[in-house]
Parts: structure tokens; sequence; C-alpha cells
């Protein structure tokens, strides 16, 4: 009874896509079970149901918006509800910052449908009088893990959810304070957290300008019988604030990836000019240079991709890899820019506070840093969005690879390089460190590799062949994008407008004014 009742939840929250795919292998399944003679036991069906997905459905869409709120949608962005707002904020009205553009879009007509929350009936008495007055803080930032939630913003702000948004324990001013107070020209007007991200379920992961912090997490569980099923509630419990590193210029991402097999997440965080890797937690890195600038936003590809869907390695890096030179060719004459860094590597890590780590970096090309290898160059490929190349200052996207050549007598990485193929340019278009970039990509089913999308200030647009040619943006001033199952993506609008694209159609819903949410910041989903 319970794997009926999983999965009936699962089909649910699943993709109307999604649904269809299964309930044709369960018309195939009961054919051939009648035809064979064969019973299949429930756990065998909701298995084979399971796999057959065209990606995991969302569990819940979670945003972070005005007033200091954090929202918590069920039902793919179709409604919304408050689950957390930050206690001595104003819970007054406040209209939101139009931009400056004087166009009607399709967003400001979405404004005025009603929502699905607002027809049943379902009001928030959140406020009585009108208030223009600032907010002490502001979110600007949400993650999720499994069942966790965290979200952070202005004043040092950071709050953990390990319940699915049900409840939210803010850590200390104090205890983030303490860490602060060291940084170069910090001030209790500048202690923002710009970005946040589960390393594990003991240990999140966030950065303040340069800094990149990591807090403990304590869970105590608590039981309790009822109906004869027991069910557990987390409550959390936070540890000791610690400097993970302090970087030579300001932090432009800070991302984790699960690791199969592995409690511990893989680490990404980029710098201008270079982006880290670490799959031990911060304890040691591997520094790629490049020649894109900042890097905003990065997704593996093969986390969506099958393994002979991955691009190759380019020749272009391959022959610069496995030659011990390491100075840069970018000098020699090609007709065309080649986004290409490659750097000996130092098995030898000085820590901050002065001491020398050394790296076991041998061990590196076995982990998920150099899942392929091509003619002993082990690389990895990536989604990335960022700003600031060398060659023009607008917003870009582009397949980025990392790749690492191994000492044959000691079996260490020797060196590390990087390459950008199919940089495209979003005209006119410069996200400011504050602005919101995202990239999302998933597997629409009954077509080749996968689907990108990309968003910033001028909109979201979607590639269809590894990023070689995007559409025209569309659905100005989104702040986030991200990948559902059944090759959806799901666009939150700051306009309170969160739009569902599946193919060449879109679903358009707008979140109800009576939650008090002026505008939002960003979203993530929970699996």
């Amino acid at each position: 009874m319970e794997d009926a009742v999983t999965l009936s939840a699962t089909l649910r929250r699943a993709s109307p896509l999604t649904r269809h795919r299964a309930l044709v292998i369960l018309f195939a399944i009961r054919g051939l079970a009648k035809k064979g003679d064969m019973t299949l036991s429930l756990t065998s069906i909701t298995t084979a149901l399971e796999f057959s997905m065209a990606g995991r459905p969302v569990r819940f869409l979670f945003a972070t918006g005005g007033h200091a709120s954090v929202l918590r949608s069920h039902d793919r962005g179709g409604t919304w509800r408050i689950a957390y707002r930050v206690k001595g904020t104003s819970n007054d009205h406040m209209e939101g910052v139009p931009p400056s553009d004087k166009m009607v879009t399709m967003e400001d007509i979405a404004r005025l449908l009603p929502s699905s929350e607002s027809a049943k009936g379902q009001k928030w008495h959140l406020g009585t009088d009108c208030s223009a007055t600032e907010l002490k803080t502001q979110l600007s930032h949400v993650t999720a893990l499994d069942s966790m939630v965290a979200v952070c913003g202005s004043n040092a702000f950071l709050a953990v959810s390990v319940d699915r948004g049900m409840s939210f324990l803010c850590v200390k001013e104090e205890d983030i304070h303490s860490c602060m107070k060291d940084e170069p020209s910090a001030s209790c007007e500048s202690w923002q957290i710009e970005g946040v991200a589960f390393l594990s379920e003991q240990l999140l992961m966030f950065y303040s300008k340069n800094s990149l912090f990591s807090i403990e997490l304590i869970h105590h569980h608590h039981k309790q019988k009822q109906k004869q099923q027991q069910q557990q509630f987390g409550v959390v419990a936070f540890g000791r604030v610690r400097l993970v590193k302090r970087f030579a210029v300001p932090v432009g991402c800070l991302k984790t990836f699960s690791q199969n097999g592995k409690f511990m997440c893989e680490l990404f965080v980029s710098t201008k000019g270079d982006l880290h890797y670490s799959s031990d937690g911060g304890q040691s890195f591997l520094t790629f240079p490049h020649k894109i600038g900042t890097i905003r936003a990065i997704e593996p590809l093969d986390i969506v991709l099958r393994r002979r869907e991955v691009p190759q390695l380019p020749s272009v890096l391959l022959t610069h890899m496995q030659s011990a030179a390491t100075e840069d060719t970018k000098s020699k004459k090609t007709g065309k820019y080649i986004y290409r860094a490659i750097s000996r590597h130092d098995s030898v890590e000085e820590k901050d506070n002065g001491e020398q780590n050394m790296v076991n970096s041998g061990n590196w090309a076995l982990t998920g840093a150099f899942p392929y290898c091509s003619e002993n160059v082990h690389y990895r490929v990536f989604l990335v969005g960022g700003i600031g190349t060398s060659i023009l200052p607008y917003d870009y996207t582009a397949l980025f690879f990392i790749a690492a050549t191994l000492n044959d007598s000691t079996g260490r990485i020797e060196l590390l390089g990087s390459l950008a193929e199919s940089v495209d340019y979003i005209p006119y278009i410069r996200s400011g460190a504050a602005e919101p970039t995202s990239i999302a990509l998933c597997r629409r089913p009954g077509s080749k590799g996968c689907v990108f999308a990309r968003s910033n200030a001028s909109g979201v647009s979607l590639s269809s062949d590894m990023g070689r040619s995007w559409t025209t943006p569309t659905q100005a001033y989104t702040v986030a994008v991200v990948a559902m199952d059944g090759g959806e993506f799901v666009c939150c609008n700051r306009r309170n407008v969160v739009s569902n694209i599946h193919g060449g159609s879109r679903e358009v819903y707008s979140i109800p004014a009576d939650l008090r949410v002026p505008y939002l910041t960003d979203a993530a989903v929970m699996l």
C-alpha cells in the first residue's frame, strides 16, 4: 500500500508528459503480463514506472521575494503560499519598483489574471495599513537539497529548514558577524550573504564578497506514533561558522552537485578568471584558469546527458594538454579567438592560516571531477553563464571544458586547462554582480540530447542544439529559470509572474496579491 501511495503522489506532481509516458508503459506492462501469464508485484511495477519517467518529478518549488518572504508551491508554480517571513519586517503592502522602460509586456497583463489561490478563497491577512518604508532584511537566494531548504540575504541573514520548508531556524547574527568582522572594509550595512548551497546534510556553504564560509548543521529527530504509523520530524541546530577560504577577488558563483555513492557534494566556486573545484568539502581545491571573465552559473552536462551524447574534447585543447608547454598560445593568428587557458598544477596548496596542505591530486581523476578521458587527457563538460570575457563585456553562455593530465610516474596532476566553445553573447546586456542570471538544462523526451535555458534581465531563451543558437529572449526581468521533469522549465519573473514552458506552449500564473509579496528574487526546486 505504501508503494501505491508513493506512486500516486509522484504522478500527481509530475508533468503531463511524464504522466502520459508512465500510463503508456503501465498499459504495456499489463498487456505483457496477460500475454505471458505473469504476475508482477506492486513494487516491481512502481520501480519500472519510476525509471520510465522523463526526469524526477519536483516535490516543491520555492521562491524568495519582497517583504523578506519565502513562498512554496506544490503544483509547479500554479498556486503559492507563504512558507516563511522574517520576523521584524513589515507585512504592509508595498509596490515593487517597476523597470525603467514603459513597454507593456505579457507579464504586465498576467498580473491582472486571477490566481487559483484567490479563486479558492484562501485569504492571507498580513497587514492593514500601507507603508513605503524600506525593509531591514531582503532575501536574495534560496537553495534546496533533499528535504532541506536554505535562504540568505542582507544583514548577514541565513535561515535553514529541514522539514520541507514548514519551519525555519535563523542563524544568530553574532555567529556570522564574528567571522565577517575581520573582512576588509566590512561594516554592518555591507554584511550581505550573496550565495548559499548545501554541501551535505551536515554542512552548509555560503559566501560574502571574496570569502567562503561553512556552518555545521546538527540534526535532532523526534519520533511520534500516530495511527500505527511512525512519523519523523526534524529539528536542526547550528554548529560553528568557519572560514573555508579567502579568495583574492570576489566570488561570482557557488554551486554544489551530488556525487554518486558519496554523502558530500562536489563544490564549485568561481572567481574572475578561475573556476575552483573541491570534492572534499573545501579542504583542497583544483583551480582551472579560463578566458571567459566571471562565471555566474554552472551546470554539469553529465547529470542529464547520456555518455555517448557528451561532446568530445576539442582537438584545440587536447593537443595543447598533451604537450609539455604551458605558455599561452593565443598569440597565433588563427582568425578566431580561442577561449583557452592552460596552467601547471602545484600539488602543494597554502591555506589561509599559512600552513601547507599536500593535495593528493592523483585521486582527483578517479572521482567525478573528470568522468571522461580522451588520449590520457581527463575532462568534463559544463554549461556556463557569465559576464566579462576578454572580447566583450556582455552576458554570455558557453560550453565549458575542463581538462587535466597526470604524471605517469607519480600519478599526480601536471596540467590543468580549460576551453570555452559555442560562446554566445546576449547583446547589450551586462548584468551587475547583484543582478540575477541563471541557466538550466533538462532532457526533453523524444529529442536528442537536452534543452538549455538561460535567463537575465533581457528574458528567457532556449537552445536545442547544445548552445550553438538560441531563441529570441522573452519575459523580461526573469530572476530565475529552473528545470522540471518532462522537459519543462519554470521561469520566475520579478513582476510576480510565474510561467511554465513546455515545448512551444506556456502557462502563465500570477502570485496572489493577498500574499503581499511585491516582487520575486530567486527560485529553487526540491526533488
